[in-house]
């Protein structure tokens, strides 16, 4: 039996994904947690990430990421600090990462599949717990 169903809501194209991206920034001087992909740069255009980045650094957003070692991801490196981010590469050949999730807002997940340009937001305190701490975990092991 469920305690309590999560919430989900799911977003398609171009303009859902942006939707998704958006709701983190409703939760200021929360930092986030993500394991991002190089696929975001091949379907959002630049003025969209670029006005996401500077909403969420004056919004006092601290991204700590998590990244596959991706030879398309060494701008995104370079840009860690004046983007508010903290930044550590996976060099392991079987860390492949094709979705984007990030944790926010202390129980929402995102979880974004850019070639299919599908989205979704999960509200569950329980799903979220689960997934930080895999999340800590894999930040203290890389150092």
């Amino acid at each position: 039996m469920i305690d309590r169903k999560p919430r989900i809501r799911f977003y398609e194209g171009e303009e859902g994904l942006k939707e998704v991206y958006l709701d983190t920034l409703k939760y200021p001087d929360q930092p986030l947690w993500a394991w991002v992909t190089h696929e975001v740069f091949e379907v959002l255009d630049k003025d969209f990430t670029d006005y996401y980045i500077a909403k969420r650094v004056s919004k006092k957003i601290l991204a700590y990421v998590i990244v596959p070692n991706s030879p398309k991801l060494k701008l995104y490196i370079a840009d860690e600090n004046k983007s508010l981010r903290r930044i550590k590469v996976d060099p392991s050949p079987t860390f492949n990462v094709e979705v984007e999730i990030d944790l926010y807002g202390n129980n929402k997940i995102f979880i974004l599949a850019f070639k299919e340009k599908i989205g979704l937001i999960i509200e569950s305190q329980k799903i979220f717990n689960t997934l930080k701490s895999i999340f800590d975990s894999h930040w203290e092991r890389l150092g």
